[in-house]
């Protein structure tokens, strides 16, 4: 049995509705790690209870735009230290 299914479907939408993310969402309801697998397990179940995930907030680093120097910059701070 998945760890999913050890909630009621009321014990789920209460941990949807108190959470922000899915990865937030995964680790209220035990799991350790959060894959696309569980990604799509919970989107699957929130679909089949018809609940609304418009709380959850977007992921904040898809708003960064990578360049060279914001990626590199730590590796760089690292090597000086050497």
């Amino acid at each position: 049995m998945a760890l999913i299914d050890k909630y009621t479907n009321d014990e789920f939408t209460d941990f949807v509705k108190n959470s922000f993310s899915y990865r937030e969402l995964a680790r209220k309801i035990g799991y350790k790690s959060y894959s696309g697998d569980l990604s799509q397990i919970l989107k699957n179940k929130i679909f089949e209870l018809n609940l609304s995930t418009n709380h959850f907030e977007r992921d904040k680093t898809k708003d960064i735009t990578r360049t060279f120097d914001n990626i590199f910059v730590v590796i760089r701070q690292q090597i000086r230290k050497h």
